[in-house]
């Protein structure tokens, strides 16, 4: 009934639209000419169907058991996408805690100081949790005062209990715009599993990548 419906329609607006025949039909007559065309040009029988096979999961494959993941912040907001990404690493179920590395100079005290920065950081964090609302992510959010963010972001996995560390250069300082000291601290220390989101933008004609 719907195919006759459209049909008619169609019909009708031929009939009674010249624009319709000069420049409808035509398009219509290229647009099946055309699909002909590449078929053929394919090796592929025109009227004949056909399904595109799935890649086949490789031999050694092992799912990653993780349920919750360390997001480490830096200084500007978190991105849906690395939220999102880190909360699909660690399924449906997991808890994503989202922390803000605020590095404290040697020249001041560890717990005073930089209210400004730290008022930023919480706002940052708060950003966080309404991303992860409208993601239906549940997540976790604190703020550390440190001297090393290396050491630190180290050593937290062990007291949240978290089993992946999801570190996002493009969020992190400029030294971290690809494997920085960081990365490659939580790499030699490995105090869980690691994944490092990299930038993957071309490097400029003449750029030397480390």
């Amino acid at each position: 009934m719907g195919g006759l419906g459209t049909f008619a329609a169609w019909i009708s607006v031929v009939a009674l639209h010249s624009e319709a025949r000069l420049i409808g039909l035509p398009w219509m007559v290229l647009g099946v000419g055309g699909y002909f065309y590449y078929r053929r040009r394919q090796g592929l029988d025109p009227l004949a169907r056909y399904q595109i096979e799935h890649a086949q999961r490789p031999p050694d494959f092992r799912a990653l058991d993780c349920r919750t993941a360390l997001v480490p912040i830096f200084g500007g907001d978190l991105s849906a996408r690395t939220l999102s990404s880190a909360a699909t690493l660690i399924g449906a179920e997991g808890i994503v805690y989202a922390v803000y590395v605020l590095v404290v100079p040697r020249q001041l005290p560890l717990d005073s100081g930089l209210t400004a920065e730290e008022a930023h950081g919480r706002s940052i964090l708060e950003g966080a949790r309404i991303q992860a609302r409208r993601l239906d992510i549940e997540i976790r959010t604190t703020l550390l005062r440190t001297r090393s963010a290396g050491s630190t972001l180290a050593e937290e996995p062990q007291r949240i209990g978290a089993d992946v560390i999801y570190l996002s250069t493009r969020h992190g300082p400029p030294s971290e715009q690809r494997i920085g000291p960081i990365a490659s601290y939580l790499l030699d220390k490995r105090p869980c599993r690691i994944v490092i989101e990299t930038d993957n933008t071309p490097l400029a004609a003449g750029a030397v990548s480390r």
